[in-house]
């Protein structure tokens, strides 16, 4: 789902927000949306897995590492009976792209996006996550110490379930960008939350709800020399 513009309020009134436990929003590519945070765990090896589950029990996506120059991804989740499914988490070191997986559930179980983290001066993406029944989604949070963007995985429910976006946190001089949030059903939408310590720019996640649920933008902070613009909130 698209990121809503920024209008919320920036860094001082929100600044409570937990970027170390963030959860944001964005549709992930393949067709399953990402949640989870950037204290994710420690991905542990380069070679991911998807996972898909059709009744009971949990489903997880593998883990991905690299310690080179390459990109790492986390392996999608899926379960489309009533268990939760969480995306794997991808971590990078080098120069490379981390992306963590997306998560999807068709059930009542939750979704949770795998988190993604560079050391280096590439981009960490978060994992998006989807529930279309009555689970809640979770974006995968994401973090850089280098010079890349980071950018919140989004989360969408169309069951009651909550949807929010996975937190971005930059500590380089690269761009921070909370995860968008989105429900068609009865739950709440949060926009993920963004923080910078260097020179980039912190854009907090937007929220829309169609349902009757409450929408809150994503806080936003830059500690450095970069804009903080909190996200947008939308309900209808």
């Amino acid at each position: 789902m698209n990121r809503i513009a920024r209008t919320n309020e920036s860094s001082p009134k929100r600044r409570g927000f937990r970027i170390a436990t963030m959860v944001a929003a964005a549709v992930i590519s393949g067709g399953i949306a990402l949640p989870a945070s950037s204290a994710m765990a420690a991905p542990a090896t380069s070679t991911v897995a998807s996972h898909v589950g059709y009744k009971s029990g949990d489903v997880r996506g593998g883990n991905a590492k690299s310690t080179g120059n390459g990109k790492a991804k986390g392996g999608k989740a899926q379960h489309n009976g009533n268990g939760n499914a969480t995306g794997g988490a991808a971590e990078n070191t080098g120069n490379g792209d981390a992306e963590g997986g997306g998560a999807k559930t068709s059930g009542n179980g939750k979704a949770k996006g795998g988190g993604a983290e560079t050391t280096g001066n590439g981009n960490a993406t978060g994992g998006g996550a989807e529930a279309t029944g009555n689970g809640d989604a979770e974006g995968g949070g994401a973090k850089t110490t280098g010079n890349g963007d980071a950018t919140g995985g989004g989360a969408k429910t169309t069951g009651n379930g909550n949807a929010q976006g996975g937190g971005a946190e930059t500590t380089g001089n690269g761009d921070a960008t909370g995860g968008g949030a989105e429900t068609t059903g009865g739950g709440d939408a949060t926009g993920g939350g963004a923080k910078t310590s260097g020179n980039g720019n912190a854009q907090g996640g937007g929220a829309r709800s169609t349902g009757g649920g409450d929408a809150t933008g994503g806080s936003a902070e830059a500690n450095g020399n970069g804009d903080a613009n909190g996200g947008d909130a939308v309900g209808e």
